[in-house]
Parts: C-alpha cells; sequence; structure tokens
C-alpha cells in the first residue's frame, strides 16, 4: 500500500480530460438510478420490475440495431436479426429517371 500513498493524484488527474470526468459522473448517476429503482420495484409486484426491465433491454436492443453500434462480442447475434428490422444505413433507390427505367412513377399516357 505504500505505492498508493507515494502515487500523487494531481499528476494522474491533470492528465485526464474534463470529458473523461463528465462520462464518469453520467455513468454513477445511472447506475444508482438502476439500483435505486429495482430496490423500490422489489417490494412491489415483480411483474412490475420483469417490465421494466424488458421494456429498458427492448429500448437499447433496437436502439443497436437501428444505429448498428452494438458491442463487437454481440454482432453474431444481432447481425441475423437486423434484416428484418429497419436501420439507419439503408441505402436509397435512385426514383429521378423512373420515366426512361418504365419501371413506375408517373409514366404519361401514350396517344393514339
Amino acid at each position: 500500500m505504500n505505492w498508493i500513498a507515494a502515487l500523487e493524484m494531481s499528476k494522474v488527474t491533470e492528465k485526464l480530460p474534463p470529458d473523461f470526468w463528465m462520462k464518469t459522473g453520467m455513468f454513477l448517476l445511472i447506475v444508482i438510478a438502476i439500483v435505486l429503482a429495482i430496490r423500490f420495484y422489489q417490494n412491489s409486484n415483480k411483474i412490475f420490475l420483469s417490465l421494466g426491465i424488458a421494456v429498458v433491454m427492448g429500448v437499447v436492443f433496437f436502439n443497436w440495431i437501428y444505429n448498428r453500434n452494438e458491442p463487437e462480442f454481440l454482432t453474431p447475434m444481432i447481425e441475423p436479426l437486423a434484416g428484418f428490422f429497419p436501420s439507419k444505413g439503408y441505402e436509397k433507390k435512385d426514383v429521378s429517371d423512373l420515366d426512361k427505367q418504365k419501371k413506375g412513377g408517373n409514366v404519361k399516357p401514350q396517344k393514339k
């Protein structure tokens, strides 16, 4: 434990960017909120706790699929499911020249 006493915290903390402290603080607040919510719902009916956890996990899961920002170890599980759900990275078809392609759109009727 002598090495802890020898370590000057000011030298360590001055190298960390303020963004690190903001993210760390937000993470701790989220963890505390989750723990408090679980303790609150433990005294109530278990179905409310189960529904709350299912809703939160569903939102996280669909956010991962839509934005494709899931953790790398979950990509093999998410990849087959991503084909069934909408994604942010879809490509739009070129519809500017449908009249010439005869694939639909507003085609002018030909005069007889």
